[in-house]
């Protein structure tokens, strides 16, 4: 008599998975990651930016340096570049 082979639910262990499996999942992870941070960059707001420079005693120091950061920082781009090098 021949043994039967034990179907996907009554088998145990580990769930393996294979290499092309796991490049797909850390791609979607990554792809994920990359969105939310993009979606948190975009909504920079300029009040947010400014209250940030004005922590800056190198800013704040210099009214020449102070006055070209607030005009900097009404460029939606130049906010979005500031908030992605601040690295949250």
């Amino acid at each position: 008599q021949k043994r039967k082979r034990a179907s996907g639910a009554e088998k145990k262990g580990k769930k393996k998975f294979t290499p092309s499996v796991t490049i797909a999942q850390a791609v979607k992870e990554i792809a994920e990651t990359c969105k939310s941070r993009n979606d948190a960059i975009s909504k920079a707001s300029i009040g947010e930016v400014m209250a940030e420079i004005q922590t800056m005693d190198e800013v704040m120091n210099d009214l020449e340096l102070h006055t070209m950061c607030c005009q900097l920082m009404m460029f939606k781009s130049a906010r979005e570049k500031f908030v992605s090098l601040r690295g949250d």
